[in-house]
């Protein structure tokens, strides 16, 4: 995941869109606004001591195979979750996406579980 940040570092990374979730497992988003909301009804969050004190990772934002393959031939650098919960190392944009698959920390998984995997693009 990411790195543990304190309430006032998480306000300051989250990027519009992005979800954050606390030690409580509590979930906001950053709005297009730039308020720090919770829940699906998308109210605004209660800054009280427990909130204000809590520890905070930023989640990943998952992208389909389709996207980490765009991104790869846009020239981003991609990541793949196994779904063992680990993380293969950044599949750079020189590799070409048709041989991307063929990267060494890919070679265990099958295409339906690298189409089905859980994608990021590194920015």
């Amino acid at each position: 995941m990411g790195e543990v940040l304190t309430t006032g570092q998480m306000i300051d990374q989250l990027k519009v869109g992005e979800v954050a979730k606390n030690n409580d497992d509590m979930k906001v988003y950053k709005s297009e606004d730039g308020s720090i909301r919770g829940d699906v009804m998308g109210r605004k969050i209660l800054c009280d001591l427990d909130f204000l004190e809590s520890k905070w990772r930023i989640q990943p934002n998952y992208v389909s195979f389709e996207d980490a393959m765009k991104a790869l031939k846009d020239g981003k650098s991609v990541i793949f979750r196994g779904p063992d919960g680990s993380w293969s190392d950044k599949v750079p944009p020189n590799v070409a996406a048709s041989i991307a698959i063929k990267h060494t920390e890919l070679r265990g998984y099958g295409l339906l579980d690298l189409f089905k995997g859980k994608w990021t693009i590194e920015e």
